[in-house]
């Protein structure tokens, strides 16, 4: 995850990097597609995970979560350990809304990394 290419993601996600635009009758150039800007969001997230899970040991995010499983086996609050310790770790994980100038967390992103892992167990 650390080292993905912009095409990666593109390939990956299916996401169009490039659109053709008509310069002439005869001549088109290659710009970047309106959705681009989020492949590269997604880049930055995979690169900054992978980065993340490399300096502390782990060669994936299954082994991360694996670790933490095993830590915290004995544990009846295993699915909230797991949710801090997915949130302190990863920053594209915490999500958190100012309201009356305190901060909540509504670890939206992490409920949507939950669900799509509930549809591979």
């Amino acid at each position: 995850m650390k080292n993905i290419s912009l095409a990666d993601v593109g390939q990956y996600f299916n996401i169009p990097l490039t659109q053709e635009k008509k310069i002439s009758v005869i001549a088109t150039m290659e710009e970047p597609s309106p959705v681009c800007p989020f492949a590269q969001q997604i880049q930055t997230v995979l690169n900054e995970t992978g980065d993340i899970l490399l300096s502390n040991g782990f060669p994936s995010l299954g082994h991360f979560i694996l670790s933490i499983i095993e830590r915290e086996k004995q544990n009846q609050n295993i699915a909230s350990c797991l949710v801090e310790s997915l949130a302190k770790a990863f920053p594209a994980l915490r999500d958190i809304t100012i309201w009356e100038g305190e901060g909540y967390f509504f670890f939206y992103n992490l409920f949507f990394f939950f669900l799509f892992l509930s549809f591979f167990l």
